[in-house]
């Protein structure tokens, strides 16, 4: 078999394909065509908007108009800083947490009630999760939304102090 391949002549070159003549070995290619220069005025436009952004003068009109505040009832009220809050509080209290009332999750013990969890002012949502847990059925925490009004939802790193959640304070299980 050896000697059948190697007494076969080798294949021919393939064939050159079309295209511009090739100069001598080692010499250079040719440069590509160059890309046609934009019109005159468009130039100069540009310019003047760059010089403009360089120079921090750019008109009224290309300005964007200032965020507004928010205001009324969808405004987040102001807290009091966490540490400052912690302070304020005993160092045991007792928070609700509202159930929903849905029987398609009866298994996890959503029957309209109010839970309440004993906690400090340092406990996380993920701690008072963890409390849930055990009373609603071994509900996973990763399903667990809690929700505090006038925030939205809680962050399972947060505080209640850093939320403002005191003594007495409700949140909502979603």
């Amino acid at each position: 078999a050896r000697a059948a391949m190697l007494s076969r002549a080798p294949h021919p070159p393939p064939p050159r394909r079309p295209g511009p003549p090739r100069g001598p070995p080692g010499a250079a290619p040719h440069p590509p065509p160059a890309a046609a220069p934009p019109p005159a005025p468009m130039l100069e436009q540009r310019a003047q908007e760059l010089l403009q952004i360089s120079t921090g003068s750019l008109p009224p009109a290309a300005e964007p108009a200032a965020k507004r505040a928010r205001t009324g009832a969808s405004a987040t009220p102001s807290l009091t800083p966490a540490e400052e809050f912690a302070k304020k509080c005993p160092p045991s209290y007792t928070i609700s947490v509202a159930i929903p009332n849905d029987p398609q999750r009866a298994s996890w013990n959503f029957n309209g009630q109010n839970e309440t969890v004993e906690v400090s002012a340092t406990t996380t949502f993920a701690d008072v999760k963890r409390q849930l847990k055990e009373r609603l059925g071994g509900m996973p925490m990763n399903k667990q939304k809690l929700q505090v009004a006038g925030h939205g939802f809680a962050g399972d790193r947060a505080s209640l102090a850093s939320l403002n959640i005191g003594a007495g304070g409700t949140i909502t299980l979603v």
